[in-house]
This record gives structure tokens, C-alpha cells and sequence, in this order.
């Protein structure tokens, strides 16, 4: 199910850069950059002290 999730995010993120005037090379990775920064980020906010 993961592997399913992960290829369509991918998808539709390459689409959305091509659609938007990227070239090959950065369509192929806008995916990858916009996945690993919502992960750094998501675990960033889990990982956040309550100052308790």
C-alpha cells in the first residue's frame, strides 16, 4: 500500500512540474525534493520538545 501511495505521489508531482513549464531532470526530482521535505518536516514536528 505504501509502495502505491508513494508511486502515485510521485506521479502526480512529476506531472505537476512538467505541467508548470519544468524541464525533464527537474520534473524527475521536484517529486523527490517535495516528499523529503514534507518527511523532515513531519518529523521535525513529532520530534518537537513540549517544554514540559
Amino acid at each position: 500500500m505504501a509502495l502505491g501511495a508513494a508511486y502515485a505521489s510521485y506521479q502526480h508531482g512529476r506531472a505537476f512540474a512538467l505541467r508548470f513549464g519544468a524541464g525533464g531532470t527537474t520534473a524527475a526530482t521536484w517529486p523527490l525534493i517535495m516528499d523529503g521535505l514534507s518527511t523532515l518536516a513531519t518529523a521535525r514536528v513529532v520530534a518537537w520538545p513540549t517544554g514540559e
